[in-house]
């Protein structure tokens, strides 16, 4: 559509050339040339900023489509949100160790990263050395003495970064195998956050 109104432009400039040239040709005066230039020039400028105007709006439309486009894709492809720190904890059952998280995909904070391990490793600076993607491994512990459906966070090289946190109820999909774990991204340790901490993501592969 655009092609053919600027093709009109050009035949408005073609129309307005002849008109000048027949404006000269013909005019016993020159307010008779000055009139034929100005119509000429009305020929060549109309159809131009006419063209022009209908050009931006086709482009603003287009922006605009684009960008409720991309909403619309960065909408679905948003990771779930972290758990805030006012929200309260999912149900769980204490006996089986199942909860409301029944996402296929989800983000949970590891607990526990501040404290040292039982042999003396700081799991601060276990956290340095972490980076983003790598596989976690998620090892219940149900001799801990405060929490039977504990669950240590460890590297593959067997070194302990924290616990999932309390009321996490993954206890039995993990132990049946069914339960994956990625860090998604180790906070701080930059600036004035000198503290580091690891969110993992999960993947459940019964849900």
């Amino acid at each position: 559509m655009i092609i053919l109104l600027y093709i009109v432009v050009l035949i408005g400039c073609a129309i307005g050339g002849l008109q000048f040239l027949q404006s000269l040709a013909m005019a016993e005066s020159a307010p008779q040339q000055a009139a034929g230039a100005a119509m000429a020039l009305g020929w060549a400028i109309l159809p131009y900023v006419f063209v022009r105007a209908i050009d931006r709006m086709v482009a603003s439309w287009r922006q605009q489509s684009m960008l409720l486009e991309l909403r619309a894709l960065r909408a679905e492809l948003k990771p779930p949100a972290l758990p805030g720190r006012h929200e309260p904890p999912p149900a769980v059952d204490r006996t089986s160790g199942s909860s409301a998280l029944e996402s296929r995909f989800f983000h949970l904070g590891v607990a526990g990263e501040s404290h040292r391990n039982e042999d003396g490793s700081s799991r601060q600076e276990i956290l340095k050395r972490v980076q983003p993607g790598e596989k976690i491994r998620l090892v219940p512990a149900p001799d801990n003495p405060f929490d039977h459906l504990a669950v240590e966070v460890r590297r593959q090289n067997g070194e302990q970064i924290g616990y999932l946190p309390a009321g996490h109820g993954l206890t039995a999909p993990i132990t049946a195998g069914n339960v994956d774990a990625h860090v998604a991204e180790v906070t701080g340790g930059k600036g004035h956050k000198r503290h580091r901490g690891c969110v993992l993501l999960i993947t459940r592969r019964d849900v």
